[in-house]
This record gives C-alpha cells, sequence and structure tokens, in this order.
C-alpha cells in the first residue's frame, strides 16, 4: 500500500512559491496572439475584397445566384474568423509562460482559456474598429450631403420627371398642348401629387379626377384618354411599390442570415482558438521543433 502511495506521487501538482506568486494570466502573450489574429484578419479580407467577395451582390445580378453568392461568403467569413483566431490562439499558446504549480490537464485548461482571451480581445477590437470606420462614414456623409445644397424638392422633381413627362405628353408628336408656356409650372402642381401616389401606392379618387382634368388640358386628350393615363401611371407606382417591398424584404433576410453565419463563425473561431492554444502549449512543453520556422543550423 504503501509502495502503490509513492508511485502516484509524482502524478500530483509540483509546486513552487515563483508559481503560486505569479499571475495564472499571461496577458503579453494575450496581446500578441490578438494582434497577430486581427492582421492576419485583416489580410484576408482584403484578399477577399481583391477577389470579389467583400462586394458582391446578394440579389442575383452578378451572373451567379443569390444563395450560391451568399453561400461562398459564408465559407469565407467562417474560413477568414477561425484560421485568424486559430493562428493567433496558438501563438499566444505557445508564448505563455508555464507555471509547474498545476497538473497537465490544468496547464491545457489554462492554455485554453488564452486562447479564448485570444479570441475576446480579438472580438473587441474587430468591433471597435468597425465603430469607428461606421462613425467616421456617417459624418463624411453628412458633411457631403450638408455641401451639396440639393434640397429634397429637387431630388423628388427629379426622380419623378419622367412619371410626370409621360402624363403630360402631347396627343400627337410634334403638338403642342393648350399652355406650352405653363408646362413648368403644371409639373411643379403635380408634382406633390405624383409624390404622394407612390408613397401610398395608389391614387385617391380625388387626385385621379384632378389629374386627369389637368391632363385633358394640357395635352387635348378627352377625357377617358386621360383618365386612361393616369391608370396607367397607378399601374407602374403599384408595380414599383411592390418591386421595392420584396427587394427590403430579400435584404431583410440576407441581413438575418448575415448575422446568424457571423454569430455561428465567431462561435467556431472561439472554439478553434480554445483548441489551437492547446496545441501550441503541449508544442511548447515537449518543444516541438517547426522546421519551416527554423533558419539554416550553423
Amino acid at each position: 500500500m504503501v509502495d502503490t502511495l509513492r508511485a502516484a506521487e509524482p502524478a500530483a501538482a509540483v509546486r513552487s512559491d515563483a508559481g503560486a506568486a505569479s499571475s495564472h494570466v499571461d496577458w503579453p502573450a494575450i496581446f500578441v496572439g490578438a494582434l497577430l489574429a486581427t492582421a492576419v484578419s485583416f489580410v484576408l479580407n482584403s484578399f477577399g475584397a481583391a477577389i470579389g467577395l467583400s462586394v458582391v451582390s446578394p440579389f442575383g445580378q452578378d451572373g451567379v445566384g443569390g444563395t450560391g453568392i451568399l453561400i461562398a461568403v459564408a465559407l469565407w467569413v467562417i474560413w477568414v474568423l477561425v484560421s485568424s483566431y486559430m493562428a493567433g490562439a496558438y501563438i499566444t499558446g505557445r508564448m505563455r509562460r508555464r507555471l509547474y504549480d498545476a497538473t497537465p490537464h490544468e496547464s491545457e485548461v489554462r492554455d485554453g482559456v488564452h486562447g479564448l482571451a485570444v479570441w475576446a480581445l480579438g472580438v473587441l477590437l474587430s468591433a471597435v474598429v468597425l465603430a469607428a470606420t461606421m462613425e467616421t462614414t456617417v459624418r463624411a456623409g453628412a458633411q457631403v450631403a450638408s455641401a451639396a445644397g440639393t434640397t429634397v424638392a429637387d431630388v423628388a422633381s427629379e426622380t419623378y420627371d419622367y412619371e410626370l413627362n409621360q402624363l403630360l405628353r402631347p396627343a400627337a408628336p410634334g403638338a403642342t398642348g393648350s399652355r406650352p408656356q405653363s408646362r413648368a409650372a403644371v409639373m411643379t402642381d403635380l408634382l406633390p401629387i405624383v409624390q404622394r401616389s407612390v408613397e401610398r401606392g395608389e391614387i385617391s379618387d380625388a387626385d385621379r379626377t384632378y389629374l386627369a382634368g389637368v391632363i385633358s388640358s394640357e395635352t387635348r386628350l378627352d377625357d377617358q384618354q386621360a383618365a386612361q393615363r393616369v391608370d396607367q401611371m397607378e399601374a407602374t407606382i403599384q408595380e414599383t411599390v411592390q418591386e421595392a417591398e420584396e427587394a427590403a424584404e430579400t435584404a431583410r433576410i440576407a441581413a438575418v442570415i448575415s448575422a446568424f453565419v457571423l454569430a455561428a463563425a465567431l462561435l467556431i473561431s472561439g472554439a478553434g482558438a480554445w483548441w489551437a492554444a492547446g496545441v501550441g502549449g503541449g508544442h511548447r512543453d515537449e518543444e516541438t521543433v517547426i522546421k519551416w520556422l527554423s533558419g539554416p543550423r550553423r
């Protein structure tokens, strides 16, 4: 019985005063790993932008289906996050000073925790950089809009100019209305009606009657033809509103999928960081030599 106890004694934790007095968290190694992970992520994202993975449209207008593009982008995001955090965590595990005050299993757990610390710090750094970039973009956009000095009325006038010209188009090519000199004033008068109709997705009965009367007066069309033009414009408005709603729904779905993919990629990269830090710590303890990282021997 005594021999058994003595044989099991070396498996106990090795204690040392220096280890007990030191912190279990090696912050320099964590910061180095987080910086490396951020740098690797930046390089890979830059490469992704170069090959078009960061600037493609999810709406299927680039020659590839929207589903295929989303899958490609999702796989790329997962690859970038997992590989960058695993690289940083491995370096942290390899550089962490092991304190010989714990069992090998406890040391592996501490290596993994250091890998998670690299992951957490890297996520925070990325969030801060992203927030700063968005703030700068918003400020720049506000300055550009202020310097442009373009009023809402001017933008709306340009947007609905085609619809107004369609309504006031003469009955025959080359013909003129009863008051050609007032065409600009008439378009200005009809602009709010067209804007409100687009916003509501339909033309009210009162506006329909007024538009038909103005069209008939300006284009020398009879009442039925003028009413037909109003009906055509309403059909165009409803089609435009439907397309806008479909585009908004597609964008919403793409945003939800992107957020889910990002969250999943972050969780996977966190697990990868734990594992890679353990591998780095094992290589540290075993004094593993990576030949392609070593210089020529003299």
